[in-house]
């Protein structure tokens, strides 16, 4: 089975400390993992996100066999 992204607006948050994949426009690299700590975006290791546009939930990943 294949998964699809489904992409989100940052206008409509997740909930906070939930990691997911975020998207801007400006940023370094295409795609980059975040979460939201009340009105900031995060990277993992607690650094600040600026321009976050979209945010989608995580893959769950292959099924084990």
């Amino acid at each position: 089975m294949v998964e699809q992204l489904v992409w989100i607006s940052a206008c409509d948050p997740p909930d906070d400390d939930i990691m997911v994949l975020v998207y801007g426009p400006n940023m370094s690299e295409a795609v980059w993992l975040g979460y939201k700590d009340g009105d900031y975006w995060r990277e993992p290791n607690g650094a600040m996100l600026a321009d976050v546009h979209y945010w989608a939930e995580l893959p769950k990943g292959p099924d084990q066999c």
